[in-house]
């Protein structure tokens, strides 16, 4: 299924992807790609046999390039 979002923005992409939604599991992958879609077996297969309720990956454990996030940005991220 192809979606278009009506709204601008991840946050309206996130809300109406949770509505849309209809299995038990719910991704969300972003678009800049600084998690790889080949590590989103690792999060499926931890929630999928009950290791977890809920998964929170964080960007930061991964290598990232010099200026690739801008420096509030990284702030925030820390701080979640």
């Amino acid at each position: 299924m192809c979606v278009k979002q009506e709204g601008k923005g991840k946050n309206d992409a996130v809300k109406k992807g949770f509505f849309l939604a209809k299995g038990e599991i719910l991704m969300i992958l972003d678009a800049d790609l600084t998690v790889s879609p080949e590590e989103l077996p690792k999060f499926y297969n931890a929630i999928s046999t009950h290791k977890a309720d809920f998964i929170n990956g964080c960007r930061l454990v991964y290598p990232m390039e010099k200026q690739a996030m801008r420096f509030l940005n990284m702030l925030g991220n820390k701080f979640f």
